[in-house]
């Protein structure tokens, strides 16, 4: 089911990730697939820390906790191109 797919651990659907990350957006830096990464990695962060409170302070090591997620997973820098903007917004 789609719920159940939502909770496999993300470095298992990377043909998944990689097929979307192909599809074709104007600004990659807003596409929905990356949008996605950030918040997957927002939520593997909040379980780790039992809370999350939002602070300003927490930006890089949200940030951090993407960048991990995103290397398990397996997939190249020059294919994504996550900031900390996208970290902040998370906030």
């Amino acid at each position: 089911s789609a719920i159940f797919n939502e909770f496999i651990e993300p470095s298992k659907m990377k043909d998944e990730i990689m097929c979307a990350l192909e599809d074709p957006f104007d600004d990659q830096n807003q596409s929905p697939i990356l949008w996605y990464l950030v918040l997957r990695a927002r939520d593997i962060y909040e379980n780790k820390k039992s809370y999350f409170s939002g602070n300003k302070s927490e930006i890089e090591e949200l940030f951090e906790e993407t960048q991990n997620m995103i290397k398990e997973i397996g997939i190249e820098k020059p294919a994504i191109s996550c900031s900390l903007k996208h970290a902040e917004e998370m906030l």
